[in-house]
This record gives structure tokens, C-alpha cells and sequence, in this order.
């Protein structure tokens, strides 16, 4: 493996966990000062959030956050955005289909389930996000201990997961979050999602 493997893994594995603790919960001000802390006007995936999350009114941005996180992706709203695949790619668009199975096998074939007191399907996004960060950290332990079988398994699992799942409807879901949302924080976060789930489907297609 190339030099530089480790480094690209990490890096993945940070924005997908990133991307996942912004769709799991509301955003709250510890969050806010994190990424205000992080989110810097010279790098292109984040640059748009430094902008939405400046304000000298933090509880008022968190009020704000809340409720459009509450009418987008918690069903307040006539028209919600769906944060489960089964909703987008079933045939029956409804919760609960056959790509939450799926997900299921995936997580339990790593030996991991979703946290007990996250009380949404497994195939919510931040929890498939999520998933695809523990792959990430899994191949690099597989790197670490120079076990290129595991090494070669995790990669394959990588690519079917993000070409067959997150690609199969984070876009979608993406597209339709940047309309709904009233905030300049959900618009970007849709945009960055869509853009580094994008880049990441021809990223592992490299590895």
C-alpha cells in the first residue's frame, strides 16, 4: 500500500464521523464552539460553515439550529426530509424495508451494533456514517498489524458499502435538505455531505 494510506484513512474516517454527530442529534453549543473552533474560511469543505455559525448569539444560533434540525429531520414539517434509506431506496418508501437488513448484516459482520440510546433505525444516516468511519479505523488496524487478508477484506467492504448505500441515497436525501432547511447551517452541511460522499466514491474506488 502506498505511502499515505494511513493518513487518507484518518482523514476519512474524521469527516465521517464528523458528518455523523451533525445528523444524529440537534446541534448544541459545545458543538457550535467546536466548530467555530475548526471550521476555517480557507478550506473548502468547511469554509461555508465558519460562515453560517458566526453570530455573537450563540443560544439564539442554537434555538435556530434546533428547529430547523426538528422540522427537516425529525418530521415537524409537511414535507420532512427522511434521514433513513429505506425511505428513498425501497420500493415501498417506507421505514423499516429491506435496506435497514442490510445495514444490520453489515454492522453485526463487524461485530458492532448502534449505540442503545440512539432510538432511530439502523439505517438512519448518522448511523450508516458512522459505520463507515469504523471502517476506516478498521483498515488501519488491519495496516498496523500488517494483515494484508484483513486488510483487503475491509477495503472490499468499504467500497460495497459506500457505492451500494451511502451513494445509493445520501445525494438524494442531500439535495432535498438544502431545500427544505431555513438555515445557512443545514444548506451547508447539505452541501458538504453530498460533495465529500462524491469525492469518497471515487476515493475508495483508488485504494
Amino acid at each position: 500500500m502506498e505511502i499515505g494510506f494511513k493518513d487518507r484513512m484518518e482523514a476519512r474516517g474524521i469527516f465521517y464521523s464528523f458528518f455523523s454527530r451533525a445528523y444524529r442529534e440537534e446541534i448544541d453549543a459545545a458543538f457550535i464552539e467546536e466548530l467555530r473552533a475548526a471550521c476555517s474560511p480557507e478550506d473548502d469543505l468547511l469554509a461555508p460553515f465558519a460562515q453560517a455559525l458566526h453570530s455573537d448569539d450563540v443560544e439564539a444560533l442554537r434555538r435556530d439550529l434546533a428547529g430547523d434540525y426538528a422540522r427537516c429531520l425529525l418530521g415537524m414539517h409537511a414535507d420532512p426530509v427522511s434521514p433513513f434509506e429505506s425511505v428513498w431506496v425501497s420500493g415501498l418508501h417506507l421505514m423499516m424495508q429491506e435496506p435497514r437488513d442490510e445495514v444490520v448484516a453489515l454492522y453485526r459482520s463487524e461485530g458492532v451494533d448502534k449505540a442503545q440510546t440512539f432510538h432511530m433505525p439502523e439505517d438512519h444516516i448518522a448511523v450508516e456514517l458512522e459505520f463507515a468511519a469504523l471502517l476506516c479505523r478498521r483498515a488501519i488496524e488491519a495496516f498496523d498489524e500488517n494483515d494484508p487478508v484483513a486488510l483487503e477484506e475491509n477495503i472490499a467492504k468499504q467500497k460495497a458499502f459506500v457505492h451500494g448505500h451511502l451513494a445509493a441515497w445520501v445525494p438524494d436525501f442531500c439535495r432535498k435538505l438544502r431545500v427544505r432547511s431555513t438555515t445557512e447551517f443545514y444548506r451547508a452541511l447539505a452541501d458538504a455531505t453530498e460533495a465529500f460522499i462524491a469525492a469518497d466514491a471515487e476515493e475508495v474506488d483508488r485504494l
